[in-house]
């Protein structure tokens, strides 16, 4: 043990709220992925399916991960999810951007259509976060161009 403060103690209010937030990295976006992101700026949550084995996946990709089709559909998510699991990070590793964000909680999330994201979960006190919590997205316009779906409880 060090005799060093506990510089992360004062650090049990809220989570990230939606805005404002500093500013984030954003997200490469790809050309097959194109209909996600477009849907997220119209505040709709959609995943991939795939024609040929119906499996679902997110975040999207060209190819199916469960047969390597290449015939892939969307389908669109309510928003409504569950928190499988989190982690509250209380520091920046490596991107600088995110400190004046931390503590905030990233979680595994389950969202109604059967897929699992990573996202934040937002709009509460981190100490109130609990695994099986009930979630539903809300869409965070980071700029003109990116939104990014983040939970809050539902």
């Amino acid at each position: 043990m060090t005799d060093q403060p506990d510089r992360f103690s004062e650090h049990a209010g809220p989570s990230m709220e939606c805005d404002p937030h500093p500013p984030l990295p954003t997200p490469a976006q790809t050309p097959y992925a194109e209909p996600h992101w477009d849907a997220l700026q119209s505040e709709r949550l959609l995943i991939q399916e795939c024609v040929d084995c119906g499996e679902r996946q997110h975040f999207p990709r060209p190819w199916c991960r469960n047969c390597a089709s290449e015939t892939l559909d969307w389908i669109e998510s309510d928003g409504r999810a569950e928190l499988y699991s989190y982690s509250v990070p209380r520091r920046p590793v490596e991107v600088v951007e995110y400190e004046p964000a931390v503590p905030y909680v990233v979680g595994l999330v389950d969202l109604d259509v059967g897929v699992r994201v990573v996202s934040t979960v937002v709009n509460c006190d981190i100490g109130d976060v609990e695994i099986g919590m009930d979630l539903q997205a809300v869409y965070d316009h980071v700029t003109e161009d990116v939104t990014l779906v983040r939970f809050e409880p539902a």
